[in-house]
C-alpha cells in the first residue's frame, strides 16, 4: 500500500471494550493536510478512506469498520479518526430457553459489512460471500424494487457454518417409561417402524427466526434462532389428550347409550396421553398409517319397532368419542342372547356394528300377527322389540381387557414451520 506522506499518526492508539456487545474497538487518529480533505483528495489514490475490513497495520485481528473525518480551527490541516473492531470467527452472544415442547437457542453475530472478495485473508469467512452480499441494502448491485428478500435469504457463512446439528431424541425410552408402567408393545411397535431407535437422531434444530441490525457503520450485528422439538413425555388426568379433553366412551346395549367421560368410565384404569415430535416436510409413512382419524367420533344411527310398531332407538354423533364393546359383544350384539346386530371392522380399531333383526313370521303366518312373531323376542329398554335397523359406527374402539393400552385419540399438529420443514407435534391418548 503506498505510503500517504500528507497524514501522521496522533500518538498511540485508543482501544477499548464494549460492554454491551462484548467486543474491542481500537481508535487511530491522525493530523491530515487541509488539502487531502476533499472530494479528489479522499478519492484518489492513496485513499484517505480504506475499505471496510482492512486488518490493522499492528493488532491483525482487528478489522477497520468506520472512518471519520473532523475539521480544526484552521483550514490547513484536519483530524482523521479510522476505527478498527475485534472480530470473531464466531457468536459473541448466546442464551437457550426451553418448555414443553420446545427448546429455543439464540446467537448474536457481528459481520463484516463487506464482500469476502474485498476482505483481506485475515477476515475470511467474517464478511458476506458475493451471491449474498448482493442482496444486502449496502451493496452497489442491490435494487429494492418488488424486493422479497428475507434475512435468511443473506445469511453470511459465519451464522451458516455455525448452525446447530441434530440431537437424539430420546422418543422410544420415553415412550417405554409410562406413568403407570402399562405394557405399550402397540406404540413401541409403531415407534420402531417410523424409524426411531435407542440412538436415533431425528430431533434436528429448524431455522426460527433471523434479524440483522444494519444501522450500525462498517458491520452488522445478527440475532439468529434455531427450535427444536423437547423428548417425548407422557401425561394422565386432565393433561391428557393432546391438548384437549380427554374422549367420551359410548357403550350401547339393551338398557339404551351410555355415555361416560373417559377418566371416570367404569373399567378404566387411567387416561394417559403420550407426546412426541417429528421434523420434516411430512410425518412418517408408519406414523401416518397407524393414526386412523384424528378426531375421535361415534355415529349412532338404530331404529327398533316394538310389538305395536312403537318407534325406539337412538340417533346422535359424538365428537371426542370411542365406542366401547360390552361384556355381551364379541362379533355380534346380543340382547338377553338373542343377536341384533353384527360387528364389522375396517381398521385402525376402526368399525361398526350393523342392526339386522327381524323377528319374522312364524309357521307361515303374516307378519304382525302375534303367532308370526318369534316364540321368545329380545327386549329393548324392557321392550319387546320385532325389528331393528341402522347403525354404530366408530373411529376409534375401547376395550375393556386393553384397559389403558387402548388408542382411543390422535391429534398431529405442526408447531413450527420454517420453508417448508415443520415440527410435528404428535400425541397418542390412550384408555
Amino acid at each position: 500500500m503506498p505510503v500517504d506522506f500528507q497524514i501522521r499518526p496522533v500518538g498511540r492508539p485508543q482501544v477499548s471494550e464494549d460492554s454491551s456487545l462484548g467486543y474491542r474497538k481500537l481508535v487511530r487518529r491522525y493530523v491530515v493536510e487541509g488539502p487531502r480533505v476533499s472530494k479528489e483528495g479522499i478519492e484518489s489514490s492513496p485513499k484517505l478512506f480504506r475499505e471496510v475490513g482492512e486488518v490493522d497495520e499492528e493488532f491483525d485481528d482487528y478489522f477497520l469498520v468506520t472512518q471519520q473525518v473532523e475539521p480544526t480551527t484552521t483550514v490547513d490541516k484536519a483530524h482523521l479518526s479510522r476505527t478498527y473492531v475485534q472480530f470473531r470467527n464466531s457468536w459473541f452472544g448466546e442464551s437457550v430457553s426451553e418448555n414443553r415442547d420446545m427448546k429455543r437457542l439464540s446467537r448474536r453475530y457481528m459481520v463484516l459489512k463487506q464482500s469476502e472478495s474485498n476482505l483481506p485473508p485475515a477476515a475470511t469467512g467474517l464478511g458476506y460471500d458475493d451471491t449474498t452480499w448482493q442482496r444486502h441494502p449496502s451493496a452497489e448491485l442491490y435494487s429494492p424494487d418488488g424486493d422479497a428478500t428475507e434475512p435468511w435469504d443473506m445469511l453470511p457463512s459465519i451464522i451458516t457454518k455455525s448452525e446447530p446439528g441434530a440431537m437424539r431424541d430420546g422418543v422410544l425410552t420415553s415412550a417405554l417409561a409410562h406413568p403407570y408402567s402399562y405394557p405399550m408393545f402397540e406404540l413401541q411397535s409403531t415407534l420402531l417402524d417410523a424409524g426411531y431407535t435407542e440412538g436415533s437422531s431425528n430431533s434436528p434444530w429448524v431455522r426460527g427466526s433471523a434479524q440483522v441490525d444494519t444501522s450500525n457503520p462498517g458491520f452488522d450485528v445478527w440475532n439468529v434462532a434455531w427450535v427444536a422439538p423437547s423428548i417425548g413425555y407422557w401425561s394422565s388426568g386432565s393433561a391428557a389428550g393432546g391438548g384437549g379433553s380427554p374422549p367420551l366412551i359410548v357403550d350401547f346395549g339393551e338398557n339404551g347409550l351410555k355415555v361416560t367421560p373417559a377418566e371416570s368410565a367404569s373399567g378404566v384404569r387411567a387416561v394417559t396421553s403420550f407426546t412426541f415430535f417429528h421434523v420434516g416436510t411430512q410425518i412418517p409413512i408408519a406414523l401416518a398409517g397407524s393414526r386412523g382419524s384424528d378426531t375421535p367420533y361415534v355415529t349412532v344411527d338404530v331404529r327398533m319397532a316394538d310389538k305395536n310398531k312403537a318407534g325406539l332407538g337412538a340417533t346422535h354423533t359424538f365428537k371426542n368419542a370411542v365406542f366401547t364393546l360390552g361384556s355381551n359383544t364379541t362379533a355380534t350384539l346380543d340382547f338377553q342372547g338373542i343377536e341384533v346386530a353384527s360387528k364389522k371392522s375396517f381398521g385402525y380399531g376402526s368399525g361398526s356394528l350393523v342392526f339386522d333383526y327381524d323377528a319374522g313370521p312364524k309357521d307361515g303366518a303374516s307378519t304382525g300377527t302375534p303367532a308370526g312373531w318369534s316364540a321368545t323376542l329380545p327386549k329393548y329398554q324392557n321392550r319387546e322389540i320385532i325389528a331393528a335397523g341402522g347403525h354404530i359406527s366408530w373411529t376409534h374402539l375401547w376395550l375393556s381387557s386393553s384397559s389403558g393400552s387402548n388408542l382411543v385419540k390422535t391429534a398431529v399438529t405442526p408447531i413450527h414451520s420454517h420453508r417448508g420443514k415443520h415440527i410435528w407435534r404428535i400425541t397418542f391418548t390412550y384408555a
